[in-house]
């Protein structure tokens, strides 16, 4: 998809191209959103719905886009009953997840509520995907932040709450926790270890005779090889993936009452010893580096659906959000290196090693291993189709995880959901298509290949990432419960 941000990379009479054929895309769905509108406004709402109905639809109509799904969110029994909206919306959280909650739970206590209910669906799917199409196809850069804003407070804080938390039941030390979505109050996050065993071994048969420290060649040489040791062990380790995948999952972060953009991590190196419990090795003590990784916060909401608002931004922005974790770990290798082999009297050199460094770990991203054009990763703004979706996914769920699943199939069963939602959406794919042949739907392949789902199929079974997360959820829920040993 083409967003104005691309434009710059082509020719300049193709730019102007592109940009009629933006304009003219944004203005025809424009004409047809103002259609819909009228149409739900002045058909849908009159042969539906009584006079107490059409009320509170015309209240719910006059507020401010930006707020409605807040309100409709805030919605309780007694105003089920009343039909009247409640004054204090503006002063409770709100997340999407409470959005289809109300409308799930609406649908089931005041049957006879079901046709406003579905105009007010309607109105919510024609106004989102208007505001979608111009963040994704209008040329007019000034718009297209008007709109990504008000993508955003559709979603609130996030997309998950405790309802759809219910979709991945675990039991924990003889507790059962929903944790497909929980928050929590206080808590410090796990440290997490990764192993260096190429930089280790480098380390261990350098012949610092070999080198000469004012040498150009020697410098070259060095940085060339910690180079291609670090970029081994990561490649084998996943750590990066495995801390973006963690910022991913867990989102509303604070330190200090202050709310955080992403996770805060902090790194440094250090040799350790490894034990291992298997009889069947050679080495059951043996020495090795370790990159340890600390991860600064006290509050924050685990979420497997958080990535969907992450997801709104261009991935160029969510790649320069991750720079300074690729920097922060060079400037730890280079501290170990160079207290390892003495350089401090090789100049340059550790503006040279930690560029090198940087420049492959972020090789490692999984905004470069899994490249793919910008796209939001699940149709949220389609809320007659997102709702469908995320109920049939937590009916799947509910039949699929009869029993409370266990902590260390966290990730495995993560991704299960993940296929739920896939196998959902190539339906709902197939069903557009068979109504409006010729066009294109591609729901499951946005969702799919976004790098952060793409990351997760293939860390269900790293045990570091599954560890790491194993232990961050058991201090999110509860503290008293021990972290997982990192020693196999």
């Amino acid at each position: 998809m083409i967003k104005g941000k691309v434009l710059s990379g082509v020719s300049e009479k193709n730019f102007e191209n592109v940009k009629k054929l933006q304009k003219k895309l944004v203005r025809a769905y424009g004409r047809n959103y103002e259609r819909y509108n009228a149409d739900i406004q002045e058909r849908m709402i009159f042969e539906k719905t009584d006079e107490q109905q059409r009320r509170f639809f015309d209240d719910l109509m006059g507020i401010q886009l930006t707020r409605r799904g807040r309100y409709v969110a805030a919605l309780k029994a007694e105003n089920f009953k009343s039909l009247a909206l409640n004054g204090n919306a503006l002063s409770i959280s709100y997340y999407y997840g409470d959005l289809l909650e109300c409308i799930y739970t609406w649908g089931r206590r005041r049957e006879q509520d079901k046709p406003l209910i579905h105009c007010i669906m309607a109105s919510f799917t024609s106004e989102m995907v208007h505001e979608y199409i111009c963040y994704m196809y209008s040329p007019d850069e000034t718009k297209r932040s008007k709109s990504r804003r008000k993508l955003e407070h559709f979603l609130g804080e996030g997309f998950g709450n405790d309802w759809t938390g219910k979709m991945l039941p675990v039991r924990i030390s003889e507790e059962i926790f929903s944790l497909a979505f929980f928050r929590t109050v206080e808590f410090q996050m796990i440290n997490c270890y990764f192993p260096l065993e190429r930089l280790y071994t480098f380390l261990m048969q350098l012949e610092t005779a070999a080198y000469s420290m004012s040498e150009k060649t020697w410098q070259e040489k060095f940085i060339k090889e910690v180079g291609e040791a670090v970029a081994k062990d990561f490649e084998e380790n996943k750590a990066i993936w495995s801390l973006q995948c963690m910022d991913m999952l867990f989102e509303n972060a604070c330190l200090n009452q202050q709310q955080m953009p992403a996770l805060s991590f902090s790194f440094n190196i250090f040799e350790r010893t490894f034990i291992s419990l298997s009889k069947n090795t050679p080495q059951p003590r043996r020495k090795g580096l370790v990159l340890r990784v600390g991860i600064d916060t006290q509050q924050a909401d685990f979420d497997i659906l958080g990535f969907v608002k992450k997801s709104i931004a261009p991935q160029e922005e969510q790649r320069e959000k991750y720079k300074k974790i690729f920097e922060d770990i060079s400037a730890a290798i280079y501290k170990y290196v160079a207290e390892y082999v003495r350089l401090e009297n090789a100049v340059g050199i550790e503006e040279k090693l930690t560029r090198k460094l940087t420049a492959q770990l972020k090789k490692q991203s999984i905004f470069e291993k899994f490249k793919t054009a910008d796209a939001i990763a699940f149709p949220f703004y389609d809320f007659d189709l997102s709702y469908n979706i995320i109920k049939r996914v937590r009916d799947k769920c509910s039949r699929s995880f009869t029993q409370p699943t266990l902590l260390q199939d966290i990730v495995k069963n993560i991704v299960k959901i993940y296929g739920f939602i896939e196998e959902e959406l190539t339906s709902e794919e197939n069903y557009y298509a068979e109504k409006n042949p010729g066009s294109s739907f591609p729901y499951r392949r946005m969702f799919s290949e976004y790098p952060y789902i793409a990351a997760m199929k293939k860390l269900k079974d790293n045990e570091f990432f599954v560890r790491i997360l194993q232990n961050n959820i058991k201090a999110g829920i509860s503290p008293s419960i021990p972290e997982t040993e990192i020693n196999d």
